[in-house]
């Protein structure tokens, strides 16, 4: 299908693009709270002039946006049962694994590391 070719790309700190072969997406995430985020998405479809393509190219579209939602979905379960176990002091901070959650780690430093140069503190 168009969407064999894909290509994710993140810019630090909140936005990332997803390239297809027939479209892209964009997906804007804002964090409004320790425990709120809004996250958009827009999709985007390349033009043709051919009615057959261009109905392929939607189907796609549709396609990618379902799997979008399905895969955010996931991710917000995780996110606020983490968050549940913070709240209940359940969960105990620990070492990340460097081969696992090297993302991770090298976020967090870059939040960090931006809090102390604007004269903000981590709650």
């Amino acid at each position: 299908s168009g969407q064999d070719k894909l290509l994710w790309v993140f810019i630090y700190p909140n936005l990332a693009i997803n390239l297809y072969e027939r479209g892209y997406s964009i997906e804007h995430i804002l964090p409004i709270g320790k425990d709120r985020t809004i996250l958009s998405y827009d999709f985007f479809v390349r033009s043709s002039d051919d009615e057959s393509q261009m109905r392929d190219r939607m189907a796609d579209a549709k396609e990618a946006m379902l799997r979008t939602l399905e895969v955010t979905n996931e991710d917000k379960m995780i996110c606020e049962q983490v968050q549940n176990n913070l709240d209940a002091g359940i969960y105990k901070p620990g070492y990340l694994s460097p081969s696992m959650e090297n993302g991770v780690q090298f976020f967090q430093n870059r939040i960090r590391n931006e809090l102390k140069h604007t004269n903000l503190q981590l709650e």
